[in-house]
């Protein structure tokens, strides 16, 4: 049985619009901070967002997130938001051209971005629509 608080509902049209256009952007530049090569016209960033209610009921696919750690936080001096945020980010170093990122706000909804300069090197097979540079 599921807690009686509330939990985020990400299933909207006017939320997921809101959370395409903030995971394109976000995984565009958290690409460039990882490879510091920016994607071309004609890149792609695949992206699936996941809310508490994904984690509570296993919706999130096994091993997503032990493959990307703890991530990291911005901070500033000693002022730090890792409550409020946190990113993780791996990449192909041998080319710099396909990366991926997990970012979480607030433990109440999380966004994982594939980005690459290619569409073709994007997974096959994938539930959602790619987003095109």
């Amino acid at each position: 049985m599921l807690p009686t608080w509330n939990f985020i509902n990400l299933s909207g049209p006017i939320c997921t619009n809101a959370l395409d256009t903030f995971g394109v952007k976000l995984g565009l530049s958290l690409h460039y901070e990882a490879t510091t090569r920016i994607v071309p016209k004609g890149g792609a960033v695949l992206l699936n967002h996941y809310s508490n209610i994904d984690a509570l009921t296993g919706d999130i696919p096994d091993g997503l997130l032990p493959a990307f750690g703890n991530g990291v936080t911005l901070t500033q001096g000693k002022k730090e938001v890792s409550k409020q945020f946190r990113y993780s980010s791996r990449w192909a170093e041998d080319v710099g051209t396909v990366s991926m990122h997990f970012a979480v706000f607030r433990e109440s909804f999380g966004i994982m971005m594939i980005v690459a300069h290619d569409p073709a090197d994007l997974p096959e097979g994938s539930q959602v629509e790619a987003f095109y540079v």
